[in-house]
C-alpha cells in the first residue's frame, strides 16, 4: 500500500541540543520548567510533538537504557512512558539525529511526520 500517512501532531521544535546534552534535558522536561515537581499545572501530555536536534552519543545512550520498543535500526521509542501513550522516540535521518514526543497509539505516522520534519531541518540547517 502507498500513500501518504496522516497525523494530527503539531511538530514544535525545540532548540537543538547536538553540543548541549544539558538543553537535551531541558527539551525532555520542557512541561515542568518553572513548576513544582507534582504540580498539577503541568502538561505532560503537551509535550506531544516536541522535537528537537540531539548528537549521535545522546542517541546511542538512549538506544542502551532499556530495550527499545519499535527498534527499527535508525529509529525506536522508549519502552518508558511519559504520560498516556506518549513516549520519546529517537531516529537517525542521514547523519543526523532527532528525539520527539510521539504517541505509540499513532506511533508510524508520528514517525512520518518526524521524519520528514528532520529532512526539513537538515535543509535548513547546516550539518554539524
Amino acid at each position: 500500500m502507498t500513500g501518504t500517512i496522516e497525523s494530527t501532531m503539531k511538530i514544535t521544535v525545540l532548540p537543538s541540543a547536538a553540543v548541549d546534552f544539558a538543553q537535551h534535558w531541558k527539551n525532555l522536561n520542557h512541561a515542568a520548567i518553572g513548576r513544582e515537581i507534582g504540580s498539577d499545572e503541568i502538561d505532560y501530555a503537551g509535550q506531544y510533538g516536541n522535537f528537537w536536534e540531539i548528537s549521535e552519543d545522546t542517541f546511542i545512550d538512549a538506544m542502551e537504557i532499556l530495550p527499545p520498543l519499535h527498534f527499527a535500526g535508525n529509529s525506536f521509542a522508549m519502552r518508558e512512558r511519559l504520560t498516556d501513550d506518549i513516549t520519546t522516540a529517537y531516529v537517525q535521518v542521514g547523519n543526523r539525529f532527532y528525539c520527539g514526543y510521539l504517541r505509540l497509539g499513532n506511533y508510524a505516522a508520528d514517525l512520518a511526520a518526524f521524519r520528514s520534519e528532520a529532512a526539513d531541518q537538515g535543509k535548513k540547517i547546516p550539518a554539524i
